[in-house]
């Protein structure tokens, strides 16, 4: 291996796994982001986490594709792949293939025939090889800047929280039925929406029935909309619910969590 295609590799190394002279580098800025976290849209219009460390791989294919002669461009799916379900294991998976990756592309540029760095990867490519490989590392940079930015959104955004509040009051012989029904049905679907924070079930027993309060909190308007449908005050209560209410409300209330409290534990 030349002298500049060791300059190269290193870059590449610097510009993903860290001591790039600018700062973080890729896994640099990933370090300690939760599957949540990689899904959420803290920024309005902005991709998440998730879907720039999957375009980041998506580069990397390309180039490593180029390599065996194919000059083919990448279709819009692949550059911009749907992120998979939001659980912990798809996420470790998704950082996992990008490090993968990064390694496959580095052994690769150390085989390079350095005489070749002028000549296109393949004939039909629009860049020089040299160009291609250090693209790379300009890319990988350009998007973990992108996902500091998110980072720092999601810190701004755990300062503060949307408290939702529904009211309905129960037949009393469905009250225990209801409750089931949140525990078993409603709470685990809500969390897996990524935004939601918490659930509580207030009651009180009433000469017409048992009145129940729903709080739940989230962390933005949009991981509500995931639950509401565009409507963000419409309250959703299916059918299976309805028959156990004597009345509840069709529209609900949201609050602004401007401050909380909490015993410290053990105390």
């Amino acid at each position: 291996m030349t002298a500049e295609l060791e300059r190269i590799e290193e870059q590449l190394r610097r510009s993903f796994e860290g001591e790039a002279w600018h700062g973080p580098a890729v896994l640099e800025t990933l370090a300690g982001v939760s599957h949540e976290d990689a899904a959420a849209h803290p920024i309005e219009g902005a991709h998440s986490i998730s879907e720039l460390v999957l375009h980041l791989s998506s580069d990397y294919e390309l180039v490593l594709r180029r390599l065996t002669g194919d000059g083919r461009q990448l279709t819009k799916e692949e550059d911009w792949p749907p992120p998979p379900e939001a659980t912990e294991e798809a996420w470790v998976e998704t950082v996992e293939r990008l490090r993968r990756l990064s390694l496959e592309l580095r052994g690769a540029v150390r085989a390079f025939p350095s005489e070749l760095l002028d000549d296109p990867l393949a004939p039909s490519a629009p860049y020089a090889a040299y160009t291609q490989f250090s693209g790379i590392t300009q890319h990988d940079l350009y998007h973990a800047g992108q996902i500091a930015i998110l980072k720092r959104a999601l810190q701004r955004r755990d300062r503060w929280a949307i408290s939702r509040h529904w009211r309905g009051v129960s037949k009393r012989e469905r009250a225990d039925a209801y409750i089931a029904h949140l525990q078993a049905e409603t709470f685990p679907a809500l969390t897996r929406i990524p935004g939601f924070v918490r659930a509580s079930i207030l009651k009180r027993e009433l000469d017409r029935g048992t009145e129940f309060q729903i709080v739940t909190v989230w962390r933005s308007r949009e991981a509500i909309q995931a639950f509401s449908g565009p409507d963000l005050e419409a309250a959703v209560v299916p059918a299976v619910v309805r028959d156990m209410m004597v009345e509840f409300d069709e529209r609900v209330r949201h609050y602004e969590v401007v401050a909380a409290v909490e015993t410290a534990r053990g105390t």
